[in-house]
């Protein structure tokens, strides 16, 4: 598809921003825990969010001189191991744990009041690091306490201080402060051994398979498919090759989908939201970033349409029929979880892959119908109507005439050489979900009802359609209806 030198400008800088949001650097990527694992760095975050919200712009627990403050978050080479907490099991003793701090080399010790700033020690001191279930927050949340008999847990101040205070017993709507969240720098490394323990890989661009499941709740057993020529999704065990996808890269930072079964392409919607997404022999790229905002509770991925500029619209699964596709907002980590995409590997030999590919040759005489009627509007001519005394051109007579139309305004009449009503008998031919074709009369804007057509002859018969085609250049194909009680053949002229 040729863009414009401008189109091509706002696509790279509309590249750069979702790149921005949705793929900075892993390494610098930041995920609460669910569970610690003895030997590692953690950052300390209280789980405060009082009115002001001032617990978050400062929440990370610090040794500063001695004293167990909290920060704001700071990622500079060495003043960030203030931050840094090495966190070991205590053998023999569930959810007993030293914490000890990277620059200063001091412990966490636990409080026995609520009014004592903490301090940390030289000496390895054990405290009781277990979860707190009571909270009512999806995210995993911990005390730091003493023992387990003990009173106090670690509690966010106002002046950035920490002093003991009860753990939420349930009886406290929210999160009391009481409550700190183990967050860990993850490398890329990391993120892809947690994605294979979740039967998940890293989306690349080449020549491996895969099968692109929803991330939502909802529609986590969906996995994306092409049908009829469109996209939508099928439950996790459906026996269909139509399931398979590749990742072509596209050589501007963007990746084309496709169907390994028919080798169309996912098509670009150009920022039109609430549509369908169809398929298609054109390749256009979409951005496929992980999606930031869910980082700390699972890994996804948007699947972003920015063809002409796009407008951050992305693939979402409905409960349509078919599971179909449509474009819609991407996630902002709390709302649209359902246009987040996982994707998994397709677990296929080469002599599978190799199988199913070579089914694409039972879509080449449609694709070059489909291709050829995407480009225009054409006239449609009975082919057993060889006398043009014979009324030939099917015909939209709405308005034109005073004969009775209760059985519809479609006849066959001789070609109309007004120029003001030739119009009526000039057609636009538009897909629809089920795979046919409704044809949208281009004088009076009424369409036919849905008409299932394939090509006919062979394809190495057709002339070669260039991908513009001049204004002055006429084509000429066969398609034939097919309708419920008999079948004929008629022919188009595709004009431009």
């Amino acid at each position: 598809m040729n863009k414009s030198p401008f189109l091509t400008m706002l696509q790279s800088v509309l590249l750069l921003c979702i790149g921005l949001c949705m793929s900075l650097p892993v390494s610098a990527q930041l995920k609460q825990v669910t569970q610690l694992k003895s030997g590692t760095y953690y950052r300390i975050k209280t789980g405060n969010h009082n009115s002001g919200q001032t617990a978050q712009q400062t929440p990370y627990l610090a040794d500063v001189a001695g004293v167990v403050k909290t920060q704001a978050l700071n990622t500079t080479s060495g003043d960030a191991d203030a931050q840094l907490w090495l966190v070991k099991a205590v053998a023999g003793k569930s959810d007993y744990y030293t914490v000890q701090n990277k620059q200063t080399l001091k412990y966490l010790q636990g409080t026995n009041d609520n009014a004592s700033q903490i301090t940390t020690v030289d000496a390895a001191t054990e405290v009781y690091v277990p979860k707190n279930t009571k909270t009512g927050d999806a995210r995993t949340w911990f005390n730091i306490m003493t023992s387990a008999s003990a009173a106090y847990s670690y509690n966010w101040r106002g002046d950035n201080t920490v002093r003991g205070w009860q753990p939420n017993d349930g009886g406290t709507t929210g999160l009391t402060g009481s409550e700190w969240g183990f967050v860990h720098d993850y490398t890329e490394a990391e993120i892809d051994e947690e994605l294979a323990a979740l039967g998940q890989v890293r989306p690349v661009a080449g020549d491996k398979v895969y099968r692109i499941f929803n991330y939502s709740s909802k529609f986590a057993t969906n996995t994306l498919y092409e049908y009829n020529g469109m996209l939508g999704s099928v439950t996790d065990g459906t026996e269909t090759d139509a399931q398979y996808w590749q990742l072509i890269d596209q050589g501007d930072g963007t990746i084309a989908l496709q169907n390994l079964m028919t080798g169309h392409y996912v098509q670009s919607l150009n920022g039109t939201k609430d549509v369908q997404f169809q398929m298609g022999t054109q390749a256009y790229g979409f951005s496929i970033g992980m999606n930031m905002k869910v980082f700390a509770t699972g890994y996804a991925y948007d699947i972003a349409d920015t063809e002409s500029g796009g407008s951050m619209l992305g693939l979402n699964c409905t409960d349509k029929p078919n599971g179909a596709i449509y474009s819609w907002t991407l996630s902002d980590g709390n709302t649209d979880l359902n246009s987040l995409w996982v994707f998994k590997p397709a677990e296929l030999t080469d002599a599978q892959i190799a199988t199913i590919k070579a089914k694409r040759t039972n879509y080449v005489k449609d694709d070059y119908l489909t291709d050829l009627l995407q480009y225009g509007k054409m006239r449609i001519k009975s082919r057993r109507a060889v006398d043009a005394s014979l009324m030939p051109y099917v015909t939209d007579i709405t308005g034109l005439t005073t004969d009775d139309t209760s059985n519809g305004t479609c006849r066959m009449r001789a070609a109309l050489t007004d120029a003001s009503e030739a119009n009526r008998q000039v057609w636009i031919a538009e897909k629809t979900s089920d795979g046919g074709y409704t044809f949208r009369n281009y004088y009076t804007g009424k369409s036919t009802s849905t008409i299932p057509i394939r090509a006919k002859p062979a394809p190495s018969t057709y002339a070669t359609i260039p991908t513009m085609p001049t204004a002055s250049t006429t084509y000429t194909c066969l398609i034939k209806p097919i309708f419920q009680t008999k079948a004929c053949t008629i022919k188009c002229m595709v004009m431009w």
